[in-house]
């Protein structure tokens, strides 16, 4: 299994390149900090090696973690 983490920043949509070659992947956007609960995101795969998360409204610096993990 693959997969990668990272804090997401300043916007409210995210281009993450994966390179896995895959549409086959799982995305979970949780807070930085506080109770560290997850987001209600919409992810899209518009092609096999990215993935893009959008959130409601632009959020401030390391205020959001992804994990990003394939599967299958």
């Amino acid at each position: 299994r693959r997969q990668r983490q990272m804090c997401i920043r300043d916007r409210s949509s995210w281009t993450i390149t994966h390179n896995f070659g895959t549409r086959n992947v799982v995305v979970t956007v949780y807070q930085n900090s506080g109770s560290y609960q997850e987001v209600k995101t919409t992810i899209t795969r518009p092609t096999v090696n990215t993935v893009v998360i959008s959130v409601a409204f632009a959020v401030g610096a390391n205020a959001y973690n992804y994990m990003l993990q394939q599967v299958g």
